[in-house]
């Protein structure tokens, strides 16, 4: 089960194909803005329902600034996808391993 931040760019192309080919299953979503949020929600909702998944669970859907620490922090995710621009990398590996680290 993967997490997808970011409504637009690389991050949905990849969450799309792993979801398309590797029978992954997106569960949380997050992004800066609502409507890019919604956007997203509405695209994954129903490709994975074409899945036989159910929607995403309205909890798991983050926005603000701080959506990704939310994300990483879900114990619904079991891997993360970085595909943010390079200069947000750092910052959101760190999220992903203090949140792994948590929930060891």
């Amino acid at each position: 089960m993967l997490d997808c931040l970011g409504a637009e760019g690389a991050a949905p192309k990849d969450a799309t194909n792993l979801v398309d080919t590797g029978g992954a299953r997106v569960v949380t979503l997050g992004d800066l803005f609502q409507d890019q949020l919604d956007k997203a929600r509405d695209t994954f909702n129903k490709m994975q329902q074409a899945k036989g998944y159910s929607a995403l669970d309205e909890s798991q859907l983050f926005v603000g600034p701080n959506a990704f620490q939310k994300m990483a922090a879900s114990k619904e995710v079991d891997a993360i996808v970085i595909a943010t621009p390079p200069y947000f990398h750092p910052q959101h590996l760190e999220a992903a391993v203090a949140a792994a680290n948590t929930s060891i």
